[in-house]
């Protein structure tokens, strides 16, 4: 998203930009996983009130949105069993893009001149040279999967990765100053030691039992749990977050998820249409 924002007030500026983009698709930790004309988020979810510059943008886009689901009542699961809360106080009031999150970062690529926005090129390195940058990537192609090296010249260039991701994947030439690597090294990567379960099912079953579809674990591997569905309840979906206990911890298998949902929810909870997970 950052880079797509930067490349349009760019463009609205009449500079000449041209955005590199590692994935065959925009949109980053934006994904969706279409069902009919809903998307159900694998990355973010959630825009809120007082984010100012995502509401503009929804609205410039003409993005259809509906609130989060917050009526009923929520569940805690600790290690002697589960208790029902009532009321929620897990969820707050916030808004979804019906089509998925997915659908701001491709509909903003579809606004930019053709040719802006470079798919499959992935930075390796960005070395100042007179009178700008040159940056180093390695150009996927296509047909055989291969990469191959290009380089293009700029006056100047944006890096939009978090910081910690850039200074392990790119090389910077000079180097950057040793307290600015250690800052950006140290900076915390947001939901970046999380794992994302999504569920999809027939219809939003919990509903019909009062939940709110929201659940807070201490026995996991989902750590908390929220109502996913689209407007209506269509399409019907839980999902939830499951931090990793260790660096390099194996992500939750299908198996552990379904049991701890089958817990929390009952048995049709353990039987979804779909599981998605993205580590």
């Amino acid at each position: 998203m950052a880079g797509l924002a930067a490349a349009r007030a760019l463009v609205a500026a009449g500079r000449d930009v041209a955005v590199l983009e590692a994935r065959d698709r925009v949109g980053g930790r934006l994904l969706s996983h279409s069902v009919g004309d809903a998307g159900l988020d694998l990355g973010a979810t959630w825009f809120w009130a007082n984010e100012p510059r995502v509401q503009a943008l929804v609205t410039e886009l003409g993005m259809s949105t509906h609130p989060q689901y917050l009526a009923g009542d929520a569940l805690y699961q600790e290690p002697r069993g589960v208790q029902r809360i009532q009321g929620n106080p897990i969820d707050g009031p916030a808004g979804r893009v019906t089509a998925g999150m997915q659908a701001l970062a491709t509909a903003m690529n579809e606004r930019l001149p053709s040719g802006v926005v470079r798919l499959g090129h992935a930075v390796e390195g960005i070395e100042t040279i007179e009178g700008g940058v040159r940056v180093h990537a390695a150009r996927r192609e296509a047909a055989d999967g291969e990469s191959v090296p290009t380089a293009m010249e700029a006056k100047a260039v944006i890096v939009t990765l978090p910081p910690a991701l850039a200074v392990h994947a790119i090389t910077f030439e000079p180097e950057l100053p040793t307290p600015l690597v250690d800052l950006a090294a140290a900076t915390h990567v947001w939901m970046g030691a999380m794992t994302k379960v999504v569920l999809h099912y027939d219809r939003p079953f919990w509903r019909e039992a009062g939940l709110a579809g929201a659940a807070i674990s201490h026995v996991g591997p989902l750590r908390e749990i929220h109502d996913m569905s689209g407007p209506e309840g269509e399409p019907a979906a839980l999902f939830g977050f499951a931090p990793a206990p260790r660096p390099g911890a194996p992500t939750p298998t299908a198996e552990a998820v379904l049991n701890q949902m089958g817990a929390l929810f009952g048995p049709s909870a353990s039987d979804p249409n779909a599981l998605l997970v993205v580590d």
